[in-house]
């Protein structure tokens, strides 16, 4: 070859490289309080919050990495709502975690006590300032101001250059306290919010990623969707999902090339970990495959080993995730989430049916419901009108339960409407029907050692 031919052909090799990106994302939503593994059931991957925080740490360091959170950090377990408000001891730490961007999910709003506190906290800088908590079309009753940190954020990463704009958008639902928070369908905003689609024009970004608590076959989705491709005709756009408890992708409608869907499952028994494929075409980036979510797998840890080079993750633990698990163990002793409550003699599954002598629905209806009756209506000839609304999360596993199963069977505060209704089963209730005496009250430390309350 002649150093004539040779230079030619290094440049045009060098001017390839110049012209392609690739760009890992790493997608987790709706942990629920699901932040120290699954320790009952392992064919569900038993990865911990500060597991997650160790391959972020490893998996993006030293390149351009986008993580990212798709609403419901709390009610699920013990973790994220034994606490007094709930969510005053998760929320820092996903705070600390470093992600690029999260967004709100419903059941950090269903709490009157965990979201006001969650908002006042951002509200007054002391959250989710390095890490924006972002909330497009979730607004406080005034319908102008962000519940979260702000409603879009825009990052230029620092090797690429590539300019990501992040959203944050929520689904429409029905049971919110309007009296303190207001949710615009999202596609009803973008039509009507000219401000905002100005700002995501003028941002100019190579790439939009929207934050959903949407699930990919919600019917917000789809308009949404169409509303922000008919905005930004040719960048490629990302819908991270979440909401359904589901891991699934689905395709943008009308055949788009440079758009996806995908939704991460739940409760960290899933997570989305792919790379973006970009190339350069005239002067706009593009995806030169569609991004491909994969598949759920069974061992979160040796997965995620395996994104690190390593058998298991917890063989390459850092400094950060070793913070996170210690972390867990303080919340784990300060609410007394590994003390053995009471016992069960078989498992009883949330999603079994009535008729089913093993479904928790059978236990409540048998076996609870009784026992409550008869706290409730002590004298003869006194009537009461009952029902489930299928609020449990979890089942009930045999052997012996700690506070933290029960709380992950009913994470709720879900009081008795009024006298004669009985609205759904609460962790007390349960408890009495099993060892016929009141749940013990846990002892959290006070105020002055726990520096979360003082934020």
């Amino acid at each position: 070859m002649t150093p004539l031919c040779l230079f030619l052909f290094c440049a045009w090799a060098f001017a390839q490289v110049e012209n392609t990106l690739d760009i890992p994302v790493l997608q987790i939503t709706d942990v629920h309080g699901w932040i120290n593994g699954h320790p009952r059931d392992l064919n569900k991957g038993n990865a911990t919050l500060g597991d997650f925080q160790t391959l972020m740490d490893v998996y993006c360091a030293d390149r351009d990495c986008i993580t990212i959170d798709s609403g419901d950090q709390v009610e699920g377990t013990g973790y994220s709502d034994a606490s007094n408000p709930p969510g005053s001891e998760i929320y820092p730490i996903f705070d600390q975690l470093g992600l690029t961007a999260l967004t709100v999910g419903n059941h950090d709003l269903f709490d009157d006590r965990s979201s006001v506190w969650l908002h006042e906290h951002i509200a007054k800088g002391q959250l989710f300032q390095k890490t924006p908590y972002l909330t497009t079309n979730t607004f406080l009753a005034d319908g102008k101001t962000p519940f979260g940190t702000k409603r879009w954020h825009l990052v230029t990463l620092p090797h690429s250059q590539l300019r990501v704009l992040f959203l944050g958008w929520m689904y429409n639902f029905d049971n919110l306290n309007t009296s303190l928070w207001k949710i615009v369908p999202p596609a009803a905003l973008l039509a009507a919010d000219a401000a905002l689609r100005t700002d995501i024009q003028a941002a100019k970004a190579d790439l939009v990623v929207s934050l959903c608590h949407i699930g990919s076959l919600d019917p917000d989705m789809a308009p949404l969707v169409t509303s922000l491709r008919n905005l930004l005709p040719t960048q490629p756009l990302l819908f991270a999902s979440g909401h359904s408890h589901v891991f699934r992708q689905v395709k943008c409608p009308g055949a788009d090339a440079q758009c996806t869907i995908l939704e991460a499952g739940r409760y960290l028994e899933n997570l989305m970990a792919y790379t973006m494929h970009f190339k350069k075409v005239g002067a706009i980036w593009q995806w030169s495959a569609l991004p491909q979510g994969g598949l759920p797998i069974p061992t979160i840890t040796q997965y995620l080993g395996s994104l690190v080079g390593a058998d298991d993750i917890r063989d390459v633990t850092t400094p950060a995730g070793r913070k996170v698990a210690r972390q867990i163990d303080e919340i784990t002793a300060r609410y007394q989430l590994d003390t053995v409550e009471a016992c069960m003699d078989r498992t009883r599954v949330a999603s079994g049916l009535y008729s089913d002598s093993n479904s928790l629905a059978y236990f409540w209806l048998h076996e609870v419901l009784p026992e409550v009756i008869r706290e409730l209506v002590p004298h003869p000839g006194n009537t009461i009108a009952a029902y489930n609304t299928a609020d449990s999360r979890a089942d009930l596993p045999a052997g012996k339960l700690t506070r933290n199963d029960l709380y992950m069977v009913f994470p709720f505060d879900i009081p008795l409407w009024e006298a004669m209704m009985l609205h759904n089963l609460t962790r007390d209730q349960l408890y009495f029907a099993i060892e016929g005496s009141p749940m013990p009250s846990p002892v959290p430390a006070p105020p002055a050692t726990n520096p979360h309350y003082a934020l």
